[in-house]
């Protein structure tokens, strides 16, 4: 069996899976972003910093996933994309929120409107939309490169990029070990290198049947690479004395073993007949409002850190989830709202 059978789809199409994943992602980068507004704050001896780098480390696979569900769908042979949906359908949509959040923010960190700050000084976590729109524009070459290669080339494909991308990126950050990247960067390897990695990796783990083996190493290499970053980054930051934050980076390799690692843990134990209609509801709602709580989350953030409210506050292992389960809940509702106004729903989530 070369392609998956077995994905679980709802009737109106949605995949359970990736409903789940979603709704998992969009929780995880609320936690990062609360965790780690505090983590450059706290001494990095400390047991609080250490717990804000458990949490640093196990969020980090939010953008990931992301990533790895836009690449599910949009190099899904079965979905009929072409240039011009690209360009007239796609990257508007993206562009539009952009630009409105961007505003927004701008504004509200700076007290007052400048229209260059739209573009140059957009809030922290708008740089994934700039990622999305580039990606969006190669789709249609990449849609052809995979669905007309084998499983083994789009093996291939993730090999160069894992190596190229993932391994050169993380070795480089270690003391004396600088002079690889300089190496690596005179094979201008740059077909492979960066975010597209992981939009293969959706596609693939998506499409193609994994057996049970391949799965539990998988599920020891997503642990290992937990302990990889957690364990660097604390030893770095302490030896160092300096909040060391290289090894939380989306192109190092513990963050791409943790990412496939819960792609593969939740498309193949997320079932939706054993899920209950309640909790299926729930996280559909969350699914379908992930981009706007993605978009609006960091006001809550903002608003709560104004109040006095943070992950240092108490305990930080006692009051990072707590937090961001009011800034996820505050984002959502805000979502929900803005979703039954067309204007909003069609152009800023």
């Amino acid at each position: 069996m070369s392609r998956l059978q077995r994905n679980i789809g709802y009737k109106s199409g949605r995949i359970f899976y990736a409903d789940c994943l979603r709704a998992a992602a969009t929780f995880a980068v609320v936690v990062l972003h609360v965790a780690s507004a505090s983590w450059g704050l706290a001494d990095v001896r400390t047991f609080e910093w250490q717990t804000l780098n458990v949490y640093n480390t196990a969020t980090r696979f939010c953008v990931p996933i992301f990533l790895m569900l836009s690449g599910m769908l949009f190099l899904n042979p079965d979905k009929k994309i072409d240039i011009r949906d690209i360009f007239f359908k796609y990257i508007p949509r993206i562009a539009m929120a952009f630009l409105f959040w961007s505003f927004l923010y701008n504004s509200y960190d700076a007290g007052h409107f400048t229209f260059s700050g739209v573009f140059t000084d957009y809030h922290y976590h708008l740089w994934y939309l700039y990622v999305i729109i580039g990606l969006y524009l190669v789709v249609p070459l990449v849609r052809h490169m995979v669905n007309s290669a084998s499983r083994r080339e789009v093996e291939y494909f993730l090999l160069l990029s894992f190596f190229f991308t993932f391994v050169v990126k993380t070795l480089s950050q270690i003391p004396t070990l600088e002079w690889i990247a300089d190496i690596s960067d005179k094979f201008e390897m740059h077909y492979v290198i960066g975010y597209m990695g992981y939009f293969v990796w959706g596609y693939y783990l998506h499409t193609y049947y994994l057996g049970k083996f391949q799965r539990k190493m998988i599920y020891i290499c997503g642990v290992m690479g937990f302990l990889e970053t957690a364990v660097l980054s604390g030893i770095v930051s302490v030896s160092t004395d300096m909040h060391y934050q290289l090894f939380y980076s989306n192109f190092s390799v513990g963050v791409l073993l943790m990412s496939v690692a819960i792609f593969v843990l939740f498309k193949y134990n997320c079932d939706e007949t054993k899920a209950g209609i309640f909790l299926k509801n729930r996280i559909i709602s969350v699914a379908k409002c992930s981009f706007g709580m993605y978009l609006v989350h960091d006001f809550f953030n903002i608003l709560f850190g104004q109040m006095g409210y943070t992950a240092l506050t108490f305990n930080p292992v006692f009051c990072v989830l707590p937090l961001s389960a009011a800034v996820s809940a505050a984002s959502y509702l805000v979502s929900i709202v803005m979703s039954k106004i067309p204007f909003f729903r069609s152009y800023t989530m």
